[in-house]
């Protein structure tokens, strides 16, 4: 999975449509990079003209297994894929525009971007919105990340996440119970108290995303229900889980 946050600087004359991710194997200088066309991975849309809060942009991405290097921004030297308004009267030329005279360089389109991120996704996982919740029935949230032994969810998990709230949404008779869980790596008593803050950090998205508290609840198994062996890091890696419980 790739992603990053982007917000467009308020002093931007205009929004771009598309931006994109490109991935090389290589270093490549600045003239190489304005000569590409077709990145790895675009992002299009109407709506990156938000100035006041941060938009995530995110997709899955089958790695060739060269990659290296990672540049990304609008690629695209098209008036399609720029979006100016119609107070300004732009001449556009190449790289999508050039400044009219007497313009300032700050007439142009200029994004913050932050939190980067490249995380692996569990090729075996099953795409949640494709599971039938029923009564009795548990289900991992597989491509759920947070940081290392900590429970602040990793802004990669939010599509899984988004995934469960309309499917919640959905479904008005649905009442669940988030199931947290570790590996055996330190204290059982520190891996109760992480398996218990994991589960309650989901519980709160949830309900910051317009699920009622009233159809959740949260418990914490620590490292007592493994799933597979502790031994290998490919056991803890699965071992280390956030489930779904219909009651």
């Amino acid at each position: 999975m790739v992603g990053f946050y982007f917000l467009l600087n308020k002093e931007s004359s205009f929004s771009v449509k598309s931006i994109g991710i490109h991935f090389t194997s290589y270093l490549i200088d600045c003239d190489s990079i304005l000569s590409i066309s077709k990145p790895s991975i675009e992002y299009r849309s109407a709506d990156f003209n938000d100035t006041q809060n941060w938009m995530l942009a995110t997709t899955a991405y089958k790695a060739k297994g060269t990659e290296k290097y990672l540049y990304l921004g609008n690629f695209n030297i098209d008036t399609s894929h720029i979006d100016i308004p119609d107070s300004l009267n732009y001449n556009i030329k190449q790289y999508g525009y050039s400044l009219v005279p007497g313009k300032t360089f700050n007439q142009g389109a200029f994004y913050f971007i932050d939190d980067v991120f490249v995380i692996p996704l569990k090729e075996y996982a099953t795409d949640i919105s494709k599971v039938k919740f029923e009564k009795g029935k548990s289900v991992n949230l597989n491509n759920l990340f947070f940081e290392t032994d900590k429970a602040e969810l990793l802004s990669a998990s939010f599509i899984e996440l988004d995934k469960l709230v309309s499917i919640i949404k959905a479904d008005a008779s649905l009442i669940i119970v988030i199931r947290g869980h570790t590996d055996n790596a330190g204290t059982e008593e520190h891996n109760q108290q992480l398996s218990v803050d994991r589960s309650n950090a989901v519980m709160n998205y949830l309900v910051k995303n317009g699920i009622a508290a009233n159809r959740m609840s949260t418990w914490g198994f620590g490292s007592s229900r493994p799933l597979a062996s502790n031994v290998t890091e490919e056991g803890k890696a699965l071992n280390r889980r956030v489930e779904i419980q219909v009651k």
